[in-house]
């Protein structure tokens, strides 16, 4: 899968989230611990909301999705 959004570094209590999209309308939430060393990786499909939001607002901003 492509990225065609790019990402964007969230800070979540002490944990990094990098959300990326994807041309499938993927959102991956890529979560770090330094405690563990490993990567969790979640995967949800907002392929509906994602439409719902593009044709309010054509831009493919990060922030146009509330989480």
């Amino acid at each position: 899968m492509e990225i065609i959004s790019g990402a964007a570094l969230r800070h979540v209590k002490s944990f990094p989230v990098v959300l990326i999209y994807t041309r499938s309308c993927y959102v991956y939430y890529v979560i770090y611990t330094a405690i563990t060393m490993h990567y969790y990786i979640i995967i949800y499909n907002i392929h509906n909301i994602y439409n719902i939001l593009e044709k309010k607002s054509r831009s493919k901003n990060i922030e146009a999705l509330s989480f």
